[in-house]
């Protein structure tokens, strides 16, 4: 295989020097880790992640005791320095005074078509399947 050079102690993915006692566990670094690019940057200091997954772990490993309070987007995940920006966020990205989604049987109105589905779903389950039917 042109990508691992095999060792005593196993193999060595030659992008990055990381090494592996199983072949198949470098394939797959190959294949998932070495591959992408890092792209999120650290709310926190400039180490950049290709994966969420791995920033927020980094996050909570190195950071957790940093005097500068964390804050997490309780809608998605995304950590900001200080509560400014996080309220910034949810302004911009997760609030909408006027809710698009209606219902047809009552006067729920919600953000988000999959919360009207799962009202509908509770709520309404009858009429809702008499209107599909007669349509």
């Amino acid at each position: 295989m042109s990508d691992s050079v095999p060792k005593r102690n196993g193999f060595s993915c030659l992008e990055c020097g990381r090494r592996y006692v199983h072949k198949s566990n470098l394939l797959r670094h190959i294949r998932v880790e070495c591959g992408k690019r890092p792209n999120l940057e650290c709310p926190l200091c400039p180490k950049m992640f290709a994966y969420k997954q791995k920033l927020h772990l980094h996050i909570f490993r190195v950071h957790r005791s940093d005097k500068r309070a964390v804050q997490k987007c309780d809608e998605c995940g995304k950590v900001y320095k200080n509560k400014q920006s996080l309220v910034q966020h949810v302004k911009e990205q997760h609030w909408d005074p006027q809710p698009k989604y209606c219902c047809q049987f009552c006067d729920y109105r919600g953000k988000r078509k999959h919360h009207l589905q799962s009202h509908i779903i509770s709520r309404h389950q009858s009429q809702a399947f008499a209107v599909f039917k007669t349509t």
